[in-house]
């Protein structure tokens, strides 16, 4: 029986391999994988429990399967792995302990597999590139090259009856193509009156107050929309959604939040591949009544220092914030409460050489507690003050 397929994968595991199963999960997802994982979305036990294990794997665009000794003698990994083949889903085994014998079933031996054991960082790579490519990110037109192309008869009379309409569409599709290419093609929203005491000029390119729960424009890897709000419940391993699209120089993100007491949450625009020397991260820790620079440079952490002025945050009133790219490795964090902007946080920096010119995307995560987020605004402007 073939299901429709979502965008997130299900990980079969054994309980046994759970501190290895909680690292790959961090690590996939800071590469952009949409994971389904039992333990964060169900309660161990109850009578839903096996029920919603079904209706998650029908659901996945695919099941991942890490392998062990342990795996390998688990009844449930192997229900797991014999329901996703009834529902036609695409299996990635891989291999994260034991040898092939004793680590991989006799189902799954003509599969290919990915190895963990040896090289762990190039072995998350490949899965996840093989999981994107998958999900159709990196082929996105395999499948229009190969759908046939039947030719098309059109009579003279047809030809001289839409000349004209066609030729008019067709000015007016050169003329905005020409719009968006030289960038004048922007939404005429207001933008929050704050920025002009920072930025110059700024133009709001992009919003979205959350009306669609489906979160067009958003990777909701483990966020929910609902009511006009997007709504991170924290996690241990941190819960991540990520905003479709990048961010250059000259351009900027502002949206609102707010969280709950006892939570602590990020929001900050990354570069690159988590773990690796080329990474670079800018942006902010939120929880009790501050906020923190959140950076990192290569494998550095280099965050944890307090943003700077005279606002105190407290959980449960709303708060907006507004992260820019200034030109040649500039950034600019500020925090203000909409009803009072007077009272603000601030963080300004230039970084080196190797911040500059480059794209960023946009993650908001949770550790502890809730963040709910309202009023995304993409924003460019032509200089900082």
């Amino acid at each position: 029986m073939s299901t429709s397929s979502g965008r997130h994968f299900f990980i079969s595991y054994s309980r046994t391999d759970t501190a290895q199963k909680q690292n790959i999960i961090k690590q996939l997802r800071a590469r952009g994988i949409h994971l389904w994982v039992d333990i964060e979305n169900l309660v161990p036990g109850t009578p839903a429990w096996e029920r919603e294990i079904e209706r998650a794997i029908r659901g996945a665009a695919g099941i991942i399967v890490l392998l062990s000794p342990e795996s390998n003698n688990s009844e449930w990994v192997r229900r797991e792995i014999s329901f996703a083949e009834q529902n036609d889903k695409y299996v990635f085994p891989v291999l994260i302990r034991g040898d092939e014998d004793d680590s991989i079933p006799l189902r799954l031996s003509n599969h290919q597999w990915v190895d963990l054991r040896k090289n762990y960082n190039n072995g998350l790579d490949e899965l996840a590139d093989a999981l994107k490519d998958h999900l159709g990110i990196t082929a996105v037109s395999k499948e229009i090259e190969q759908k046939e192309r039947k030719p098309v008869k059109i009579m003279q009379e047809d030809l001289k009856k839409f000349a004209l309409p066609g030729l008019s569409v067709l000015i007016g599709l050169v003329f905005v193509a020409g719009l968006i290419i030289s960038g004048s093609f922007i939404r005429n929203d207001t933008a929050p009156d704050q920025l002009s005491q920072y930025l110059n000029d700024v133009q709001v390119l992009n919003i979205d107050t959350f009306d669609d729960p489906l979160g067009s424009g958003w990777d909701l890897y483990a966020g929910t929309i609902e009511n006009g709000v997007l709504e991170i419940i924290g996690n241990e391993d941190w819960n991540f959604v990520s905003r479709n699209g990048e961010f250059g120089e000259n351009q900027g993100v502002v949206i609102d939040f707010n969280y709950s007491t006892d939570s602590l949450s990020e929001i900050f625009l990354e570069h690159g591949t988590w773990d690796t020397d080329g990474y670079r991260r800018f942006g902010v820790y939120i929880g009790g009544d501050h906020a923190e620079l959140n950076k990192y440079a290569g494998k550095n952490d280099q965050g944890g220092a307090n943003l700077s002025g005279n606002l105190t945050l407290e959980p449960g009133r709303t708060y907006s914030l507004l992260i820019a790219i200034l030109p040649d490795g500039e950034f600019l964090e500020v925090i203000w409460e909409p009803s009072n902007s007077s009272e603000t946080l601030i963080y300004r920096e230039q970084f080196d050489e190797t911040w500059a010119g480059l794209t960023w995307t946009l993650w908001i995560g949770g550790n502890q507690g809730t963040i709910q987020i309202d009023n995304f605004n993409k924003i460019r402007f032509s200089s900082a003050k």
